[in-house]
């Protein structure tokens, strides 16, 4: 238990460098263009500059802290949702059709996520924080209320198992020599049928494939047993392994050994 709130609390302070590093950056470029160059030129005010470094911080700190545990839970919710064939057909668009969608999609859930935190009482409450300022500079941006801040961000992303496999699978060169470890949910976001013809292909070159479940903070492992078990009837097991039950797994894997499998894993 200590050992996770040390992890968080170092992630913590990794974020809030990376956000004051930023804060450095930007100062530097937008200050001098705002000083030298601005229509019409401000007082810089240390009231407001307060509030909009609080908002600056916590915006940037909060929503990733209170999203995580949510987001991971709707996505893996829509991810269990959405047949499997439109995955794989968004997966096989052009490189720029997939970029031309993206954007369509996210501006216009910008655009009417926006325009409702107008026309909504309850959501206007928290976005008339963006409008209080009475004064404009660069850091005006940063002024809005982190309830806000969550309605407006926009959840994606995805696994793409068969896309990192892909790379694997370029760089091998000696398959007989070659362990390929992949630690995952499994719930792809890319093409299962390629996916799944990757592995069978490395398997038959003579690649010791490795399928370790990703683990909760619980150790618990949460998976796609569809996936599992069509990585099984290829030989490529699926199971949950402990930090301390990895070195034996890869011994066994390097041996050519039957692999130590853990009751129920």
């Amino acid at each position: 238990m200590l050992s996770h709130v040390v992890q968080h609390a170092l992630a913590l302070l990794v974020q809030t460098a990376s956000l004051t590093v930023w804060l450095v950056i930007l100062t530097v470029v937008f200050l001098p263009l705002e000083r030298f160059f601005a229509l019409r030129p401000t007082r810089l005010r240390a009231r407001s500059l307060t509030i909009d470094l609080t908002y600056y911080f916590l915006n940037g700190l909060a929503p990733a802290l209170i999203l995580a545990i949510p987001a991971s839970i709707i996505a893996a919710g829509v991810q269990k949702i959405t047949p499997q064939a439109y995955t794989d057909a968004v997966a096989e668009l052009p490189l720029w059709a997939k970029v031309a969608l993206g954007i369509v999609v996210s501006e216009l859930g910008a655009y009417w996520g926006h325009r409702f935190s107008h026309k909504n009482a309850f959501l206007w409450r928290f976005h008339k924080v963006h409008h209080s300022p009475e004064s404009l500079d660069w850091m005006v941006n940063t002024r809005a209320h982190p309830v806000d801040v969550i309605f407006g961000t926009r959840l994606g992303g995805g696994t793409d198992i068969n896309r990192a496999l892909a790379y694997c699978q370029s760089r091998i060169t000696r398959p007989a020599e070659t362990v390929v470890v992949l630690i995952s949910d499994l719930y792809e976001g890319g093409i299962r049928d390629e996916m799944l013809k990757r592995v069978a292909a490395m398997k038959a070159s003579g690649v010791q494939f490795v399928t370790l479940l990703a683990l909760s903070d619980e150790g618990a492992p949460a998976y796609d047993r569809e996936h599992a078990a069509a990585l099984a009837a290829l030989g490529a097991p699926a199971f949950a392994c402990t930090p301390d039950l990895f070195p034996e797994v890869m011994a066994a894997a390097l041996e050519k050994r039957a692999l130590p499998v853990p009751d129920g894993g």
